[in-house]
């Protein structure tokens, strides 16, 4: 108040609110206190919002409902009683509604003297007075998660699938669900299958915080065109140096099903007799784009299999599984784009 600001007390109590209300008045009789909270009126609560907000008062003792959607810059206190009872998020929720200014803002915690809290909450004040740099969200998040417990998702009855599959299977898998659930469909990159039989991940020795590998790897599942890619590599390159064998074959990996989503080819994958491409059944290119391949130069020799569905096979040894086919959906996306709509497959 002496610095010319107002002050936010959080008391998550109707029951007791105007209780609190009248202990602040009695502890600070210069203030001017008003108390709002989520039961009130609807007239009433925007009558003492807009009064406060006007700064006619000093002091709100309210409940959560503060916890988004306010900016009020001139606010540059905010104290939480029995901070121990609120999770991690909700703290930081609430201490993110002062500060909002060039005024220098503070967060008081408080927690009753002389009580035994529970086992979680002095790791979550811990992880709050830990964490106060700008985008600090996010390791709030995982220090979150390791105080709770990941749940079902990621708990003892899943941890079998997903030690059997690998984390980022898993979570595309889980992706793939909730969209289907909702209505959205799946995400076209996952719509492709590659089983070329190649060691292709994040290594440890390039990153080893499991956060980071997370990361990226959303990143690459993301990607929508090779432009982006680039991007992607050219930023691990910066960040991490050349890039280790199983790090190429995932970027190559990830290019290839890009090239594969436009040319319609919903399978590679790696056969004693060379790389088979098979095509999805309404996307098949004409007849014309096949015949360019065929007479192409630097290009495997190539065969064709229309009995069960479209199938092109590029006869190379298993050492160059994943080179042809960089190389064959390269040539193959250049003459769909060089045909234009005439030789591009139809989309669903």
């Amino acid at each position: 108040m002496h610095r010319g600001g107002q002050v936010f007390f959080v008391h998550n109590r109707v029951e007791t609110i105007d209780a609190v209300r009248a202990m602040v008045e009695k502890i600070v009789p210069e203030a001017r206190v008003l108390a709002a909270h989520g039961q009130m009126h609807e007239t009433g609560l925007e009558s003492i919002m807009k009064e406060f907000v006007e700064g006619e008062a000093d002091v709100l003792v309210t409940t959560m409902i503060i916890e988004s959607g306010l900016d009020m810059p001139n606010v540059n206190t905010i104290l939480i009683d029995r901070a121990d009872r609120f999770g991690l998020s909700q703290l930081h929720q609430l201490r993110g509604r002062v500060g909002r200014s060039r005024h220098q803002a503070y967060a008081y915690l408080m927690v009753p003297s002389g009580q035994q809290l529970t086992r979680e909450a002095p790791a979550r004040l811990s992880a709050i007075q830990e964490f106060t740099d700008l985008g600090s969200g996010y390791h709030l998040a995982m220090r979150d998660l390791e105080i709770r417990g990941a749940g079902n998702i990621l708990g003892e009855n899943q941890s079998g699938h997903m030690a059997t599959i690998g984390f980022d299977l898993y979570c595309k898998m889980l992706e793939e669900e909730i969209r289907s659930l909702k209505g959205e469909g799946l995400p076209r990159l996952q719509d492709v299958k590659v089983d070329l039989r190649v060691s292709a991940y994040l290594p440890d020795e390039t990153m080893a915080d499991p956060e980071v590998k997370i990361r990226w790897y959303r990143e690459l599942g993301r990607v929508t065109d090779e432009h982006g890619l680039d991007e992607i590599a050219e930023e691990l390159r910066d960040r991490f140096g050349p890039a280790p064998e199983p790090l190429q074959a995932l970027l190559d990996i990830t290019r290839l099903k890009l090239r594969c989503l436009e040319a319609g080819v919903e399978e590679v994958k790696g056969l004693r007799k060379g790389v088979r491409f098979t095509f999805a059944g309404d996307q098949a290119p004409k007849s014309s784009i096949l015949k360019s391949l065929l007479g192409g130069t630097g290009l495997p020799r190539l065969t064709f299999n229309a009995v069960q569905g479209l199938q092109m096979t590029a006869e190379v040894g298993r050492d160059q599984w994943l080179p042809a086919a960089l190389v064959v959906s390269a040539r193959l996306v250049d003459a769909l784009r060089a045909a234009g709509t005439d030789g591009v497959p139809s989309r669903s």
